[in-house]
């Protein structure tokens, strides 16, 4: 699978991810940009389905294919009490 971005989405800004295998960890520190890659990949699969303005960006992921209704963003807290 190859991912890549044109243009700006919050403060990732242009790339070129390739050869990405099946199985995928994110890591990092906090500010790197992990949560902004998940939103960018969800905006890019929903924001045509929920809104009529045209993006600023681009988005482009070959060697998959995903459908509106396959993709569901969670967020919450996970920690203890």
């Amino acid at each position: 699978m190859k991912i890549s971005l044109q243009g700006r989405f919050k403060s990732l800004t242009s790339f070129e991810w390739d050869n990405i295998p099946q199985f995928v960890v994110i890591t990092g520190p906090n500010g790197s940009g992990k949560t902004q890659l998940i939103e960018l990949i969800y905006e890019s699969i929903t924001y045509q389905k929920t809104t009529n303005k045209e993006p600023t960006w681009r988005l482009s992921i070959t060697g998959e294919n995903y459908a509106f209704n396959e993709v569901v963003y969670l967020s919450g807290r996970m920690g203890g009490s």
